[in-house]
């Protein structure tokens, strides 16, 4: 079975203002869990589906979390019940 070259994403985001990284990534970044920050991206309409994995734009995650406070403080009310902060 011959693999498929698949497109370097890099080569397209290169000198873009856009950042977008995968949930796993994201995840880590704002230091969430996996699904907490999947649901968190998807309520911010955030996440660009691609084949099998999907992308979030930062820049609108960010936006997102700008514009609303009630969001970020609940999240933040979340992790401190998780890890006693």
């Amino acid at each position: 079975m011959k693999k498929r070259k698949t497109s370097d994403l890099e080569k397209y985001l290169e000198g873009k203002k856009r950042r977008f990284v995968n949930y796993t990534q994201g995840a880590k970044i704002y230091k969430m869990s996996y699904w907490p920050f999947v649901r968190l991206a998807k309520k911010a309409e955030a996440n660009y589906p691609i084949r099998k994995t999907a992308i979030v734009d930062l820049n609108i995650l960010d936006d997102f979390l700008e514009g609303n406070p009630e969001v970020v403080s609940e999240l933040k009310k979340k992790r401190r019940k998780r890890y006693g902060k």
